[in-house]
């Protein structure tokens, strides 16, 4: 009999939304956002601790708030109490530094989209300049974070919580 194939959950912080995707395997099994969870590190540790007691994930991976110059304090705040969140959990937490796969969001959300199909309609589109970035961002952060650990390409850029 064959064991359980692995669940590694993404959760990923934006301005605007924290959103997670789960995978069983190599193919993506449950992704969702909330823009609730970003008012705070306690609705950030609430949203967070749901997803981990409703999917029951073997590993859990968020972004190195230390790595990521971009991310503003409030982001960086969020991202510390998420990797404490997951520490505080009976599960593997990792905190990784998020890669670039293309030259900006929306390329990579193109190429995600074409590798995960089913997915393609939770990914942004090109936006114009004067436009705000799309709430949905936080997905392509998500997946990238995932696919570290995933495709196996996470050895440099891993840190155990």
């Amino acid at each position: 009999m064959r064991g359980r194939r692995r669940r590694v959950m993404a959760v990923a912080v934006t301005g605007r939304r924290v959103a997670y995707v789960l995978f069983r395997g190599r193919r993506p099994l449950r992704w969702d956002c909330s823009e609730k969870a970003v008012r705070s590190p306690k609705a950030a540790e609430s949203f967070v601790r749901l997803q981990i007691a409703n999917h029951d994930p073997d590993i859990v991976v968020s972004e190195d708030a230390a790595t990521n110059p971009h991310k503003g304090p409030r982001v960086k705040r969020l991202l510390r109490k998420v990797a404490q969140t997951i520490s505080d959990e009976p599960v593997t937490g990792l905190q990784l530094k998020k890669r670039r796969l293309h030259a900006n969001k929306y390329l990579t959300a193109r190429s995600l989209s074409e590798r995960f199909p089913e997915m393609g309609d939770f990914l942004p589109k090109s936006r114009k300049f004067y436009e705000r970035e799309h709430a949905r961002v936080a997905f392509i952060e998500a997946l990238i974070l995932a696919l570290e650990v995933i495709d196996g390409s996470q050895s440099k850029n891993i840190r155990s919580t």
